[in-house]
């Protein structure tokens, strides 16, 4: 607890969290908070750098650009990223994943609260469906393939705690499951 209380402040650390709290509207946030959650491996300058780079792309509101999103028309932009093995056509894909999560639900929120059940002791099975969902791509990764699901546990936290470090925003998935 004295941990948690010493690093619960907005700039404890350079970290992505800094980019994603820049967006007040949730619905630009879940959108910067997952690219920064999935790009998040490797030195933390190089990250932010490539979250940056994302960011740039998609202006000053996210949400619109992905639910506009055509992968012919804007992907030309992200050509060029690299960031570690991702290249521009992996976010260019999971930007076009996004967009259609969110042309079926209304949000990243309610895609992934649709596979949610309470009754479950932790997320995995969430995440399986919201992940399943999503087709093969290397963001959404599966529980059932062994993995640790460490990025989508990362944006989850983001987007579900609110404290001085995680600006939350989500309301159907409870905090207290994390």
């Amino acid at each position: 607890d004295a941990l948690y209380a010493d690093f619960n402040g907005p700039e404890a650390a350079l970290d992505p969290i800094q980019i994603v709290r820049r967006y007040p509207q949730v619905a630009d946030r879940e959108i910067v908070a997952f690219v920064a959650a999935g790009l998040a491996f490797g030195r933390v300058t190089s990250i932010m750098q490539s979250i940056e780079a994302v960011c740039a792309v998609m202006g000053k509101s996210p949400s619109a650009f992905v639910r506009h999103f055509d992968a012919r028309r804007d992907g030309a932009a992200l050509k060029t990223f690299v960031h570690r093995w991702v290249r521009g056509r992996d976010v260019v894909h999971m930007l076009a994943v996004l967009r259609d999560m969110i042309r079926e639900f209304g949000s990243i929120e309610r895609c992934f609260a649709d596979g949610y059940d309470a009754s479950h002791d932790d997320f995995a099975p969430a995440i399986e469906a919201f992940s399943v969902r999503a087709g093969k791509s290397y963001f959404f990764a599966k529980p059932s393939t062994g993995s640790a699901c460490k990025r989508m546990s990362l944006f989850l936290r983001w987007m579900v705690r609110s404290d001085a470090v995680d600006p939350g925003g989500w309301t159907m998935i409870p905090a207290s499951k994390l």
